[in-house]
This record gives structure tokens, sequence and C-alpha cells, in this order.
């Protein structure tokens, strides 16, 4: 449990002093652009370790007592069966959590871009584990869960291509117009 504890509290304080010293520097020398990018998959990397840290604790907790260790050896010696009930009870939750992974990597969406997605359209404020977070013009926070958003159609209206279509109207008075047919041949 010491150890447990030592070793979040590293990995808090590391986290902390090294993307405020050197994070900050090197973010400010990369595009905006990319900075989104490695913000959501620096949270989403961080968001796992810290959940990966908990599990491993709740174990190392169950083992250290002795009216639960055997408790705990049975649930591990069975952890087949374990994995299929877990995989079937929390289903939506296991594929939000798939989805969030995709998303990170592929990055459809980040941090700051505004979509519509679905009948929501905002600005993204948050992209977690299962739920990404956005922010409505009307200032409302709407929560559309990973798996949707990996599944739907998303419009993000913030990336633009190089390539662009311009249109250009030009009004030529009509009298203007008539002169110059005049002198046509």
């Amino acid at each position: 449990l010491v150890v447990l504890a030592v070793l979040f509290v590293t990995i808090v304080l590391v986290d902390r002093l090294v993307f405020e010293r050197y994070m900050t520097r090197i973010l400010a020398r990369i595009p905006e652009a990319d900075r989104a990018v490695f913000k959501t998959r620096y949270r989403l990397l961080r968001r796992a370790v810290e959940a990966m840290i908990v599990f491993v604790g709740a174990l190392a907790i169950l083992f250290s007592f002795d009216q639960t260790r055997a408790a705990a050896q049975t649930v591990l010696a069975s952890s087949a069966l374990l994995g299929v009930i877990l995989g079937f009870a929390a289903r939506s939750t296991l594929a939000n959590f798939v989805a969030g992974v995709v998303i990170a990597v592929n990055q459809p969406i980040r941090l700051g871009d505004r979509v519509v997605v679905g009948d929501a359209e905002g600005t993204v404020e948050d992209v977690g584990l299962t739920y990404t977070r956005l922010r409505t013009p009307d200032n409302r926070r709407v929560l559309i869960p990973n798996e949707e958003l990996a599944s739907s159609r998303v419009t993000n209206l913030t990336l633009i291509d190089s390539v662009s279509l311009a249109q250009a109207r030009v009004t030529v008075p009509v009298a203007g117009a008539r002169a110059r047919q005049r002198r046509l041949p």
C-alpha cells in the first residue's frame, strides 16, 4: 500500500512538474492545432494511468488483509469467468472507453474544436475516457458517450482545408452594361 501511494504521489508530482515546466515551453513552440492534439492525448493517457494505479491499488488492498486475501485469490483464479461477466455487465462502459481511446488516437475532434454531433452543436471542452463534453452556444453542457461519437457522423467546423472555394459577386451598373453592348460589333 505504501509503495502504491508513493508511486501515485510521485506520478502526480512528476506530471505537475514536467507539464508545468517543460511542456508549456514545448507547447509554445508548436502550432495551435498541434497543441490541441497533444493536450487531448496527454489528458487521456494521464487518466488511463491513474485508473490503472487505482485498480492495482484495490488489488493490493484486497491482498494485504487476511480476511480478504482468500476472496481476492479466488477472484483472480477465476478471472476468465469474471472477465466475461464484467464484459457483459459493463459493455457500454467498455465500448465508451475503447471509443475514447480511438478518438484520442485518430483525433476527429480536439479540445477547443467547434463540432456538430447529431442534434448537438458546441465547443469540445473535454474528451474523457467514456464521455466527451461539449459547451453549446447558449452555455449548456452536453455529454456525449464516446461510443456514440465514434459511430455517428461528426461535423468539425474548426478544421479547415487548405484548398477552399471562393465566390466573388461583382455588381455592374445597368447603364454601363448597355453602353458597352452598343460599342461591341
